[in-house]
């Protein structure tokens, strides 16, 4: 790893695969470089609506309601 970070040898494309799976800068960046912002645009938007699904399921929970298939 000390030879990326001098950049005398740069990541294998499966280590680049394996950093980018478990780390949002890595796939972020490497995102950008490839010129492909919108798909990380598009990975944090469907994190985003995750977020509420899980948020609304709470509130539902707390309130007592039960589950519903309907989308606000």
């Amino acid at each position: 790893m000390k030879n990326w970070f001098s950049a005398t040898y740069g990541p294998s494309g499966a280590h680049l695969i394996a950093l980018a799976r478990h780390s949002d800068e890595v796939l972020s960046t490497f995102l950008a470089m490839a010129g492909r912002e919108d798909l990380m645009v598009a990975i944090k938007l469907a994190a985003a609506e995750q977020a509420v699904e899980e948020l609304l399921e709470a509130v539902r929970q707390l309130s007592g309601d039960e589950p519903s298939d309907t989308i606000i």
